[in-house]
């Protein structure tokens, strides 16, 4: 039985590997190798199906709760009703059934499985596997570049080595002294873009607890993945490790309980006040702010999209203007270049108040329901507890990103987390 499960580990390992791999990209002799979206969702669909497979489902399947049926329930009729009246409605549903059609899917398989904590262990060596290969490759071109702080800001960093030229497209953080703007590079990685590289190393830093059980080789773990979330300057992945470690320390329920209330509050309040008093006006184009003082402290042209999703929200407010066409609602002929960098506004103008309301509901229920475990030695809550506070820590971060709610590698972990959350309690629920 040990050795079955071992197995179920390392296949799962490997295939949540393919699963992130098919969305990284490499740059290798002026060509860029990358896998298309349509065979992305095929290698999706056929390595979850691959789980399902390796981990028989269970006799009996427990029930969810009844008010987490009803949010899933209202979310799917939100976006129906959304997708159906709005003005891109073929498009609408058809990103609808492509990305919510694989999730449900997703969800099923790993909210079924009866080996919950060993396909998270395979998941959590497959990030950790992926995003130190990724530091390391970081590493290895910063050190040949070694141009890390410059006056000019340029997007890509050339290798050659053994006769093939390696490049990475970097992106930079701006920032003024003496009156001169400086450019620090960040580094992705083979992940698409550096807030990737940020946000898997921040989930890498946690992940590493479900990994396992030596000390040293966590810490090894741990040190590594914060490396990787430094040289990304990944904002999102700052806040997303920040408030994460914050919810992973506080061990008293009640407490607990009441300190992450009061953070997702100030959130809100935060969206909020920025929504209200950043001008913005749809009918015109976008328009950069220029280089701010101290642009990491700094929302840009971010505050400017989230103020244009929030009017749009106040004229649909009900159902909103359809599931995935936001971008097309604000931003016409500049859709494929612009978005919504916020999912909590973006779920909003698509989805309105209701849709909204229950995708909250479903994401924040394992954050506020996860009882805590003081004793080391029981893996399985200490799991959930992991899972709980890596989700308490998406939901901040994706309060400025919007790779949730989107066909993304990190949407495939955000489904898995929360199916896993569900049968991990059942698997408890059973031993008790």
């Amino acid at each position: 039985m040990k050795k079955n499960n071992q197995n179920i580990t390392e296949i799962s390992s490997v295939i949540f590997s393919t699963i992130i791999l098919s969305f990284c990209v490499i740059h290798v002799n002026s060509s860029t190798l990358y896998i298309n979206p349509f065979l992305q969702i095929t290698i999706v669909l056929l390595s979850i199906l691959s789980l399902h497979l390796i981990d028989k489902k269970k006799e009996k399947i427990e029930k969810i709760s009844s008010i987490n049926i009803i949010a899933f329930i209202v979310v799917l009729s939100s976006i129906t009703i959304s997708s159906t009246i709005s003005n891109e409605t073929h498009k609408s549903i058809t990103r609808f059934v492509l990305i919510f059609g694989v999730s449900f899917f997703a969800f099923y398989i790993f909210r079924s499985s009866r080996n919950p904590q060993k396909l998270l262990q395979g998941l959590s060596i497959s990030v950790i596997l992926i995003t130190i290969v990724s530091t390391l490759y970081n590493i290895v071109m910063a050190l040949y570049d070694f141009n890390l702080i410059n006056k000019t800001g340029y997007l890509t960093v050339t290798m050659n080595f053994a006769g093939i030229e390696l490049h990475q497209n970097i992106a930079y953080r701006a920032f003024r002294l003496n009156q001169t703007n400086y450019y620090i590079q960040r580094f992705g990685g083979i992940f698409p873009n550096p807030n990737g590289m940020g946000i898997m190393s921040a989930m890498t830093f946690f992940l590493a607890y479900t990994s396992t059980e030596n000390k040293k080789i966590r810490m090894t773990i741990q040190a590594i993945s914060l490396i990787g979330l430094i040289m990304s300057i990944s904002r999102m992945g700052f806040l997303l490790f920040s408030t994460a470690l914050i919810y992973y320390h506080l061990h008293h329920n009640r407490i607990r309980q009441i300190i992450i209330s009061v953070m997702i509050i100030v959130l809100m309040l935060f969206l909020f006040g920025t929504a209200t008093s950043t001008p913005a006006t749809i009918a015109t184009p976008l328009k950069l702010t220029p280089i701010s003082q101290q642009e990491l402290l700094q929302l840009s042209e971010r505050a400017q999209m989230i103020s244009m999703a929030w009017q749009g929200f106040l004229e649909h407010w009900f159902v909103g203007v359809g599931y995935g066409v936001g971008a097309e609602y604000l931003f016409k002929e500049s859709a494929d270049v612009q978005a919504v960098h916020s999912v909590h506004l973006n779920a909003m103008l698509e989805t309105g108040i209701i849709g909204t309301l229950a995708l909250f509901l479903i994401w924040l229920t394992p954050v506020f329901a996860t009882p805590t475990s003081n004793k080391r030695i029981e893996g399985r809550i200490d799991h959930r507890h992991v899972i709980a506070a890596l989700l308490f820590g998406l939901f901040f971060a994706e309060a400025f990103d919007l790779s949730v709610t989107r066909f993304h590698y990190i949407h495939i972990i955000f489904v898995f987390f929360i199916g896993c959350w569900f049968a991990l309690g059942h698997v408890l629920k059973d031993k008790t």
